[in-house]
């Protein structure tokens, strides 16, 4: 699950310290929404808005210069750009 992955990611590079303030700060939801998607992993994926909002936070905070580390900076871009085509194949099975 590509919000798993941006959990991880975000963390490592110490964007986030727990799975409450990931909800909060970067899928834009309630604190308890990340945890509720990983239990319920099977059932429910995250929305379109989810993860345009968590792709639209990590692209502002590379650009706006928020990572020092180099190497943490690539995977963000990396992450955004896996991100971005799970967008895209969510909007192709729409239409």
């Amino acid at each position: 699950m590509i919000i798993r992955e941006a959990f991880e990611v975000l963390k490592a590079a110490g964007c986030i310290s727990n799975q409450r303030s990931f909800s909060r700060e970067w899928l834009g939801r309630g604190a308890s929404y990340f945890s509720s998607t990983l239990a319920r992993a099977t059932t429910r994926t995250p929305s379109i808005t989810v993860l345009l909002t968590l792709y639209s936070r990590i692209r502002n905070h590379v650009e706006d210069g928020g990572i020092a580390d180099l190497s943490h900076q690539q995977v963000l871009d990396r992450l955004a750009g896996q991100l971005w085509a799970c967008i895209m194949d969510r909007v192709d099975q729409r239409t």
